[in-house]
């Protein structure tokens, strides 16, 4: 099956595939690039905070920040992931809410930092950053209702290979469809929550992917053998 992700380039995959709109989404991060530069953030670092007021947007570039969910008691869910040529807080900063969710970065990331009122201006001023931020929206729109659908009607071993499938891609290697070594920056409980099982049950997941040899764990890292053997879905 021929998929989105494997027919875009390097560093543009989320949004590549629009040969129309792909010129443009290099024009805005052109213009954000003589706005600003991007600020680079080890793991583990939060961004912003849910509930606090949306005061800038930020634009990765290079990366994966996870969003994370504090109910009223207590109890932290993480609700999803963003990657390379996602944008952080526009949402909020265009409606004049607070931000909803806390985003924390989940790998090293390269990430733009833009103040609202630059943002307003940019989103008035450029036709191209204003189309990629309308881009940005509809993806998540669209992979929202893609992930509710998964939950749904897909196996729990159908979601996990779907995962790893997805981080595999969100990768900087080139050579995916041969072995790659994964060496996982979430906890079992954080990718449970993410395709909808329980801790116990994920583990018993992996090990039905060891018995059939699309993974192996060898000293922290867990082996995909063959990242295209994976389950994958056409919303990736």
């Amino acid at each position: 099956m021929e998929t989105r992700m494997k027919l875009e380039g390097k560093g543009s995959r989320q949004y590549g595939t629009d040969t129309v709109l792909a010129p443009k989404v290099i024009d805005a991060w052109k213009e954000i690039d003589l706005l600003t530069s991007p600020n680079v953030y080890p793991a583990e670092i939060e961004l912003f905070q849910q509930g606090t007021t949306a005061q800038d947007v930020y634009f990765i570039k290079q990366g994966i920040v996870k969003l994370i969910y504090l109910h009223q008691d207590g109890k932290k869910v993480i609700i999803g992931l963003k990657y390379s040529l996602s944008a952080l807080g526009a949402s909020s900063v265009i409606l004049g809410e607070r931000y909803p969710f806390t985003a924390v970065t989940m790998t090293p990331c390269q990430i733009y930092r833009i103040r609202a009122n630059d943002f307003f201006r940019l989103l008035q001023n450029n036709e191209e950053l204003s189309l990629f931020i309308h881009k940005v929206h509809s993806h998540e729109i669209y992979d929202q209702v893609s992930h509710c659908t998964e939950l749904v009607c897909c196996s729990a071993r159908q979601r996990l290979e779907h995962f790893l499938w997805k981080l595999t891609w969100a990768s900087d290697r080139k050579d995916v469809d041969r072995e790659f070594r994964l060496r996982l920056p979430l906890k079992n409980n954080e990718i449970a929550q993410l395709i909808g099982v329980t801790k116990e049950y994920l583990s018993s997941l992996i090990k039905e992917l060891e018995q059939v040899n699309l993974v192996r764990r060898d000293k922290g890292w867990l082996v995909i053998c063959e990242p295209d053997n994976l389950w994958h879905s056409n919303d990736s």
